[in-house]
């Protein structure tokens, strides 16, 4: 008698057997797993699993050879229950799948929404993967989850959604559809499948994205008592009830994950789902849950007559987008000619300080016997060259500041605009107006230039003055140093 099962978190064989020689040979069994996991095996005293446990083994303990001294003196002619168990680490990335007849047993036998809430529990911030400790079994991927053999390659599929992408969609479909089945941030994207070998999970994951994907879509889904529940509100009211121990038609599951992909992938999710509403109402069979083959592409026909309706709504959108753009781009060049205004007023005020001073000095040499500019001129003009360059500091601070918010709030109303037209059309239309790359290579280069020019300028003045200041105090600084000497010498 063996009763065994497998389930994400482990594996339990339970064995009844008149001689223990059946179950363990003399020179003992292979108890090689993955570091990851830890192994118990369990002897009891008897048939019964009520009665005393007589020999352990943990891998966790690793006392194997202990077990296998105790063994050697257990009495193996009684009939006993002996308990293999595994349990599986569930803090990494890879997970252990060792009897695939038993894990597909656990699938089949479970609720589909009990098993999406399993599944969802394994994400984290990359790909999660299953690996098969039989080398037989084939493998299967989803853009998440990854079910293969020992040592075999993670296959590379589409990028991860982002955070704000996971919350923004759970987000759009907890106000668009009453569902008691969303699961954290799992989305049927994560269950498509993306390349299959093996035809069991091929079908059963078909079946879960189905079942998922119509939670984002419809106006309302419920489980009770291993059915779905579901209200839809189109053209027509209908209601149904959904054994989920059903097989989903293929034809619908192509159909439901096109549909959820269309509506979710961007533009305006709300008119999107009053249209797929409308058109699922008539093309959907309530109690088979099976679609008529034409139903994305009248989907798709509807929306269009719907978008030739909205055009000039449409393009006043996108002009809306322009403007937008041009007031950032003005916006950043305004703050750009005040930086440069204020280089001008302070390059103006620094000079004719400086040359006022220059000439005023050359008109007093004729009056008196002084031919030095005054060390006060030179010093006031040291001090207005410091204050340039610490007001040079503050401005290019005060317009980093300026275009980092102009910026964000520029980004916060592309966001805003995805929404509305879709990620892929905003892309292409940023690609078609790359005026964008451009004023900002323009702006970039005249910062560059004013700044280079505004520290130069107030640096070669700086040093030029400083010169002068030293030159003036030459033969005064001679004498110093001759009478320093002189004391030296003596």
């Amino acid at each position: 008698m063996a009763k065994c099962t497998e389930d994400f978190y482990g594996l339990s064989l339970l064995y009844q057997a008149d001689s223990l020689k059946e179950l363990i040979p003399q020179d003992g069994i292979d108890i090689t797993i993955p570091s990851r996991d830890v192994l118990s095996i369990n002897i009891y005293d008897s048939a019964e699993i009520d009665d005393d446990v007589v020999l352990k083994y943990s891998s966790l303990n690793n006392n194997w050879g202990e077990f296998i001294q105790g063994y050697v003196h257990l009495d193996k002619t009684i009939k006993r229950l002996i308990k293999f168990n595994i349990s599986k680490g569930t803090l990494e990335q890879e997970h252990s799948i060792y009897r695939f007849d038993l894990f597909r047993s656990y699938l089949e036998s479970g609720n589909p929404f009990s098993i999406l809430g399993q599944l969802c529990k394994f994400l984290n911030s990359g790909t999660c993967v299953f690996e098969f400790q039989e080398d037989h079994i084939t493998s299967f991927v989803t853009s998440t989850f990854h079910f293969h053999g020992k040592g075999k390659k993670i296959i590379q599929t589409s990028s991860e959604k982002s955070t704000y992408e996971r919350n923004r969609r759970i987000d759009k479909a907890s106000f668009l559809c009453s569902s008691s089945q969303f699961k954290g941030s799992l989305l049927p994207d994560d269950i498509f499948p993306v390349a299959s070998e093996n035809i069991f999970l091929k079908q059963y994951f078909d079946k879960l994205s189905t079942l998922y994907s119509l939670c984002f879509l419809l106006d309302y889904t419920h489980t009770e008592q291993d059915c779905l529940l579901f209200k839809l509100n189109g053209f027509k009211s209908i209601a149904g009830k959904w054994s989920l121990n059903k097989e989903v038609d293929a034809n619908t599951t192509k159909i439901i994950n096109q549909i959820y992909t269309w509506v979710y992938n961007g533009g305006d999710i709300d008119d999107k789902i009053l249209i797929i509403r409308n058109i699922l109402s008539l093309n959907i069979d309530a109690s088979s849950l099976v679609l008529h083959s034409n139903t994305f592409d009248a989907i798709l026909s509807n929306y269009k007559i719907y978008q030739k309706e909205n055009v000039r709504q449409y393009l006043d959108l996108r002009n809306n987008i322009v403007k937008d753009i041009q007031n950032y781009q003005d916006s950043i060049l305004r703050a750009i000619d005040n930086f440069e205004d204020n280089f001008k007023k302070i390059s103006i005020t620094l000079l004719s300080f400086f040359f006022i001073s220059i000439i005023l000095s050359i008109l007093s040499f004729s009056l008196s016997s002084n031919q030095h500019i005054p060390d006060a001129v030179i010093l006031c003009c040291i001090a207005i060259s410091i204050v340039s360059l610490l007001y040079y500091d503050k401005e290019k601070k005060w317009l980093n500041e300026r275009i980092e918010h102009l910026e964000t709030r520029f980004k916060s109303n592309r966001k805003y605009y995805e929404d509305l037209l879709g990620e892929e059309e905003l892309v292409s239309f940023f690609k078609d107006n790359n005026e964008t790359a451009k004023e900002g290579k323009y702006r970039d280069k005249r910062i560059k230039e004013f700044s280079n020019l505004w520290r130069v300028s107030s640096l070669v003045i700086l040093s030029f003055l400083i010169v002068i200041l030293v030159v003036n105090h030459i033969q005064p600084l001679q004498e110093i140093f001759n009478l320093l000497k002189n004391l030296i010498k003596y």
